[in-house]
């Protein structure tokens, strides 16, 4: 946009000129659309289960670069969770929780954030603080987000747990075996009700709640099922019915949308994210996008960026631009005659 400003005119119209020109070129920019941002992350392994990586794609599923955010390093990725702008990773082999930032994959600090764990699988981030639910000891951690421990054995005797999200207030765990398990326990460690919420599933894995908390989603890996549970009663949802592809893993929602993820990397339809649309209601799938990312080596988990739309380019926006556009001319033609 070239605009000239007359240097005749009066010190107020020059003003008032600059003014204009200023907004007008920033109501254009505002109302071009922004570039897209990478909104889902994956967790990958290498055949060794010791050098895995984490993935990045967009909200439609297309590679952010490469498709790798962080392309080694993070041992044996089993659970994900984001922390403003960093991304944390826990690595089941080797005992820790690793952070990176989200944007660039680089470590920060140090990149070990969490040490000296045995068996870490699923984490959760909620009010300044980690989660770390220990698979081997049955042990949930408690941690600040600096890495500073708050209290080692939060909650104990869960052993076998694999994902823990937080949501309302509350943790929900789950507890691998053929008799699996979802746990409820105040942020305090205290237990909710005499015993579990949910019982009698088969090997129980990753866990979602919706973002109101009313609804939890459950992935059973012996028969590749996603369940629908009441949070607060823990009675089951009968209306909903999803059976996934090969080996369901991890899970998370966003919205209306389900993430779930199928590992392995061989047999049909291992290695791949499908998206499911449920109703407003959350109780029936509308919509099933199996394999909408597929190629990946056995992704246990996924994370999906929450992030707020680009915005539509706005009426006011345009407007604005209109107006300052129609206005320059006027003022300089004023300016002149002053």
């Amino acid at each position: 946009m070239n605009i000239h400003i007359d240097s005749s005119a009066s010190p107020l119209a020059r003003a008032l000129s600059t003014l204009l020109s200023s907004a007008a070129a920033a109501a254009l920019l505002w109302a071009m659309p922004a570039p897209a941002r990478g909104a889902i992350y994956l967790t990958e392994t290498d055949n060794s289960g010791t050098n895995g990586s984490i993935g990045e794609f967009t909200n439609e599923g297309a590679p952010v670069g490469t498709g790798t955010l962080i392309p080694s390093g993070v041992g044996y990725p089993t659970g994900l969770a984001l922390s403003g702008p960093n991304l944390l990773v826990s690595d089941y082999h080797d005992g820790r929780i690793l952070e990176y930032n989200a944007t660039t994959g680089a470590p920060v600090g140090s990149g070990m954030l969490v040490t000296g764990l045995t068996n870490p699988y699923g984490i959760a981030v909620s009010g300044g603080h980690l989660f770390v639910a220990d698979s081997f000891t049955g042990v949930v951690g408690e941690y600040n987000l600096n890495g500073t421990v708050v209290n080692p054995s939060l909650i104990t005797g869960l052993a076998g747990a694999r994902d823990i999200v937080e949501s309302g207030g509350h943790l929900f765990i789950t507890i691998y075996g053929n008799n699996g398990k979802i746990v409820e326990y105040n942020l305090d460690g205290t237990q909710v009700g005499a015993g579990p919420l949910v019982s009698g599933l088969l090997f129980p894995v990753g866990l979602a709640a919706s973002g109101d908390g009313a609804h939890l989603f459950v992935v059973t890996n012996l028969d590749s099922r996603v369940y629908e549970f009441d949070s607060s009663t823990g009675l089951q949802v009968p209306s909903f019915s999803l059976v996934t592809l090969h080996n369901p893993e991890g899970i998370t929602m966003s919205g209306d949308t389900l993430f779930v993820t199928s590992a392995g990397n061989s047999a049909p339809g291992a290695g791949a994210l499908s998206e499911y649309i449920l109703d407003p209601s959350l109780a029936t799938v509308t919509s099933s996008m199996p394999s909408v990312i597929t190629g990946l080596n056995s992704p246990l988990d996924v994370a999906v960026d929450n992030f707020a739309p680009v915005p539509e380019p706005s009426t006011w926006a345009w407007g604005l631009a209109l107006i300052g556009g129609l206005a320059l001319p006027r003022v300089r033609r004023r300016s002149v005659n002053a």
